[in-house]
């Protein structure tokens, strides 16, 4: 913020600055305006004095001379009856600092309608503040949703006063609504799931709000028939347009005074940086939990202004289940604490990822499916399924029976096979019969736990097969006798595991089936490299990258053996060196990843046709290389290919499709691209953000690129 000169004069430039300064702190609690004109004006005491005046005739202290400059009348309202446009005013119902808002009638005679009428209050017009006032009509323009007030007119009073028209509402704001209709737990969710939908249509338009809060979402009332009214989203005096389009700068935007409320502005916000969706959703979880506990997370009255802001920066928000009484608790209790303090996190990466994901999760917790906000444990996934699901359980328990039978069959089936293999011919024959049995039967177990890895089959992730898997660990234990089958188990729920982000068991048994295939095989058998490699992605996961990358340089060691035996298996080779590319960029060796990647790419094209699935990893890697090593228009062509062969193979909301989409829209974007990228970026890298088995240095760069798309 820059300081104003401290000379006498009233330049055009100090009375706009005024007239800010003066609008954002006659919306503050009387007993913290001090602190933040100290803090706005510092050494200006010319601001400071006109300000300081301005306030007391807000109260009807003293005249202003401020009042001399501007050509509105003295009076700062309409009077009842007095025309605008085609419009009758009939009652003022809200003054803000920016704005006055009126009930009116259309009395033109072609139809009869009553609006609201929000006009530029007289006593602050500047012409900052038209130019916002102006920003405002653009953006309700251009946002046509049930639950955000449309715009229906506009144009300027007789003195010159822009104004517009919109849907009058009839109603309460959202928290004294809930309070006078008695609303329950379920039904104040269900009002917060609508308000954030309308918030999540507004970021879709490119339109950050930027100022949320009880008295800008109005409820109806109810009919005879319902619980709860609708809610309407309004007031975007204030808000960020996240693209400069329709001839709309967001220049326009932007003051040099705060323009917050601060007991619902986010940390972001207070430290004066730019506002972003993430903005809107902690606002959002202020929201939610003042409608479950009925107090605000940072309460601000008698606090002093400096105090409220060091709580929402550094103090962490208190859990909404310990500050209302034990019946209200237990309803809290679980989901909707997690939900609320996730909307409330400081860091704005942390939060959800956009206002939908918040309304999809109030939508999960209304229909007691499991919430994106929770720890994903079995425990937690067991009881949402169980609520829902009771006669489904009793199935899932037969099939779990079912399923210790088949395992106790193949044990049964082997030891008979080690006692009669040295029997008659016909013995022998029914031996190798129950070898093919147990072999079947594993194989079918196998099929089972590759049909639930989310990686294969997207979407699979359900809590039967969740709980088959955990009864299939504790009977993999009993195939001592047979080592062979007992390892491919523990490497088929091993990778099912590291699948699903559950790391540390990953590493227990893909680490078993290591060493018994050490055991067992000779030392050039792929399942030893392949485990090898398996082990160090999910070191990587752990945070332990270069002793996983020292594992798949002995894989990939192996394999290049392999592969001067048995030429054939180089495109094996290609994989596994391109594997390494990942981890190089996380260790910050570009140059090694950018050879990496391109010795897999070679190998791969050598070994395997065009539109092979192989190829698709190898143009993904190269994509990643490429862009580390400052080469957008190379990544972007690579990316582009692997999305195209994967688009022939994998469902939309297949993983890797969403890893490749991702890498595209961060090299579009780098490339100055931004109108193609932004999908990517909105769309593909948050879905790749959520996956186990994303790639940090991909979302790394995504968060990158979509913050420099925002600015």
């Amino acid at each position: 913020m820059t300081t104003a000169d401290t000379s006498g004069a009233m330049t055009p430039e100090r009375w706009d600055r005024i007239a800010e300064v003066f609008e954002a702190a006659v919306a503050l609690p009387t007993d913290e305006r001090v602190e933040f004109l100290d803090r706005a004006c510092r050494d200006d005491h010319v601001v400071r004095a006109e300000v300081d005046a301005m306030l007391g005739a807000h109260d009807n202290v003293t005249p202003l001379r401020i009042e001399q400059r501007l050509v509105a009348p003295p009076e700062t309202s309409l009077a009842p009856g007095t025309r605008v446009g085609p419009y009758r005013v009939d009652a003022l119902v809200k003054e803000g600092g920016m704005g006055e808002v009126y009930r009116a009638e259309r009395v033109d005679g072609e139809y009869r309608q009553t609006v609201a009428l929000k006009v530029l209050r007289a006593s602050v017009r500047s012409a900052a503040l038209v130019r916002r006032f102006h920003v405002e009509r653009q953006i309700l323009a251009r946002l046509a949703h049930p639950a955000i007030v449309p715009i229906l007119d506009g144009g300027a009073t007789a003195d010159g006063r822009p104004y517009l028209v919109m849907q009058f509402v009839d109603g309460l704001p959202i928290t004294e609504h809930c309070d006078r209709y008695g609303l329950d737990v379920r039904a104040r969710v269900t009002l917060a799931r609508r308000v954030a939908e309308a918030v999540q249509y507004a970021h879709g338009r490119l339109v950050v709000h930027r100022d949320l809060k009880p008295s800008n979402i109005l409820v109806t009332q109810p009919a005879p028939t319902q619980v709860g009214g609708e809610p309407r989203l309004l007031d975007f005096g204030i808000a960020k347009l996240l693209a400069a389009d329709d001839g709309v700068a967001d220049e326009a935007t932007r003051s040099a005074v705060q323009l917050l409320t601060p007991a619902y502005a986010a940390p972001e916000q207070i430290r004066g940086e730019p506002a972003t969706t993430a903005t809107d959703v902690y606002a959002l979880g202020v929201l939610l939990f003042e409608l479950l506990t009925g107090r605000r997370p940072v309460p601000s009255q008698g606090r002093a202004l400096a105090e409220v802001q060091f709580a929402i920066l550094e103090l962490p928000p208190p859990v909404p289940s310990t500050v209302v009484d034990n019946v209200r608790a237990r309803r809290l209790r679980g989901d909707l604490d997690r939900i609320v303090l996730m909307a409330l996190r400081k860091e704005p990466d942390r939060r959800y990822a956009s206002a939908g994901q918040l309304a999809e999760d109030l939508e999960r917790h209304l229909a007691g499916r499991p919430v994106r906000a929770q720890r994903d444990t079995l425990g937690y996934r067991a009881s949402k399924f169980v609520r829902r699901n009771r006669v489904l359980v009793t199935a899932g328990v037969v099939v779990a029976v079912l399923l210790g039978a088949l395992m106790l069959s193949t044990v049964l089936q082997a030891r008979r096979v080690a006692r009669e293999r040295d029997v008659a011919t016909r013995a022998r024959t029914a031996a190798q019969r129950d070898r093919a049995t147990a072999e079947s039967t594993i194989a079918m177990l196998t099929g089972l736990f590759q049909r639930a890895n989310p990686t294969i089959v997207p979407g699979a992730d359900t809590i039967r097969v969740a709980a088959l898997l955990q009864a299939g660990e504790r009977r993999v234990d009993s195939l001592r006798g047979q080592p062979a089958l007992q390892a491919r188990m523990w490497r088929v729920l091993g990778n099912m595991h590291a699948a699903r982000g559950h790391y540390a068991r990953a590493e227990s048994l893909l680490r078993d089936a290591l060493r018994t295939y050490r055991d067992k095989l000779a030392p050039d058998h792929w399942r030893i490299s392949n485990t090898l490699r398996n082990v160090g992605l999910v070191l990587a996961a752990r945070g332990r990258v270069a002793d996983g990358l020292t594992l798949l340089d002995s894989a990939v060691a192996r394999e290049r053996v392999r592969a001067v035996a048995d030429p054939a298996s180089s495109g094996d080779l290609g994989i596994y060196v391109g594997g390494r590319v990942p981890l190089l960029l996380r260790l910050d060796r570009r140059d090694e990843a950018l050879t990496a990647a391109q010795e897999a790419e070679r190998l791969v094209r050598a070994a395997s046709p065009a539109g092979d699935a192989r190829r698709a990893s190898a143009h993904g890697w190269m994509g990643a290389a490429a862009f580390a090593a400052g080469d957008a228009a190379t990544a972007a062509a690579y990316f582009d290919s692997a999305s195209v062969v994967l688009a022939t193979m994998l469902p939309a909301a297949h993983p890797q499709r969403a890893a490749v989409h991702c890498g595209l829209g961060v090299a579009l974007s780098a490339l100055g691209n931004r109108a193609d990228a932004m999908p990517y970026l909105r769309r593909d890298c948050p879905a790749h953000a959520r996956s186990p088995l994303a790639d940090p240095t991909l979302a790394a760069w995504a968060r990158a690129a979509l913050a420099a798309s925002v600015r």
